[in-house]
């Protein structure tokens, strides 16, 4: 048992690689970790998301490393993750944004026929986008890659990811019959 915590073997098992055993580690951790991302967005030009995945990122990564029988595992991981928010947040400040290329502006609208139920699609799913995602794709219409983007934007490639399921969950919603 670690620290005689209820279900002691959770954090060795996840250490261990299993699963199922890490889905929990995470669920455990879920709201902590959300409302830090929510706490550090409103102090800064961050969005909530977008730090809360270099949280996960950080702390899915420091998972295999943890060690059992110093401190508190689960608070390591809590501060892995907060820290990992706090150095994003920081990066983005200190750093000049080199922006989007100019081929990411808004697209030309098209000609071809049948174009404007596609357009009037498209000028949807951007209303129901936040500024980021829309910048995101935006740049992937434009053919651009997502390490490119993440280079680009200064952030992981698992933080694009997490956006185009975010842009792609919005698009089911906005194309399922109602």
């Amino acid at each position: 048992m670690e620290r005689g915590e209820p279900g002691g073997g959770t954090l060795r098992r996840a250490r261990d690689g299993e699963s199922a055993a890490v889905a929990k580690v995470v669920e455990g951790l879920r709201g902590r970790i959300a409302r830090l991302a929510g706490y550090y967005a409103s102090r800064s030009a961050e969005e909530p998301g977008d730090l809360e995945q270099e949280a996960w990122v950080a702390i899915l990564e420091a998972i295999p490393q943890l060690r059992l029988d110093v401190g508190d595992p689960r608070q390591f991981l809590i501060q892995t993750g907060r820290w990992r928010m706090l150095n994003h947040i920081t990066s983005q400040s200190s750093q000049p944004h080199l922006g989007m290329p100019d081929d990411c502006d808004e697209p030309d609208p098209p000609t071809a026929p049948g174009v404007a139920a596609t357009n009037q699609l498209l000028t949807g799913l951007f209303e129901r986008l936040t500024d980021r995602q829309a910048v995101i794709l935006r740049a992937l219409i434009a053919g651009h890659t997502s390490a490119e983007i993440a280079r680009l934007l200064d952030c992981s490639t698992a933080n694009i990811a997490w956006h185009v399921t975010r842009i792609r969950d919005t698009y089911r919603v906005l194309t399922s019959p109602s």
